[in-house]
């Protein structure tokens, strides 16, 4: 009987707690505003949901930022197949640049990493879903400290049941993704 009430005193405030994060996150995400006069050195779109790569290629066309890079590309998928890519001259399509390895949102990052490599990049424009914005945003900061990150969220029209379970799923990823960053700065490997 006492393991029981141990384990409801415990279970009772995580559970709050988790909940007053949800909260937080929730209102966070759904109430993102995009600002069309954003510049930056450089777009990253990281692929997914639709709308993403429209979004980039409207600021790429507007002149907002002189590069665009798609992150987490499939295998052999080529720009001309991506849905958004029909709005851009030919102009703009050499200023595109694929990354073909990353599968997930950190190796998106690491992936950015690599090719602002040589670049002199000083901010750059995070082109994601509205729901995906603040864990982008954390591994993007671990792994690109010096770059001023801007983000950029897009909208989609899911049905609110859908955009429920798609806040749920995605606040335990962030709580998993900063917990993981903590660890590893407490550590000293950051």
């Amino acid at each position: 009987m006492k393991v029981k009430f141990y384990l409801w005193i415990t279970l009772i405030p995580l559970l709050c707690l988790w909940l007053a994060g949800f909260l937080w996150f929730a209102h966070y995400t759904l109430t993102l505003k995009n600002k069309d006069d954003i510049n930056a050195d450089v777009t990253v779109v990281l692929t997914g949901d639709t709308g993403r790569l429209m979004a980039a290629a409207r600021l790429l066309r507007k002149n907002h930022t002189d590069m665009l890079f798609i992150s987490g590309v499939g295998g052999g998928a080529e720009l001309d197949a991506l849905s958004g890519s029909d709005i851009l001259s030919e102009y703009d399509k050499q200023k595109i640049s694929l990354g073909r390895k990353a599968i997930n949102t950190r190796e998106n990052a690491l992936e950015t990493k690599t090719f602002l490599q040589d670049k002199n990049v000083k901010s750059m424009l995070l082109v994601t879903s509205y729901y995906h914005i603040p864990r982008s945003t954390l591994e993007f900061k671990r792994a690109l400290p010096e770059v001023y990150i801007k983000p950029y969220p897009v909208f989609n029209t899911k049905p609110p049941y859908k955009s429920l379970k798609l806040l749920i799923k995605e606040y335990n990823k962030f709580i998993l993704s900063f917990i993981r960053a903590k660890f590893f700065k407490c550590i000293g490997m950051e």
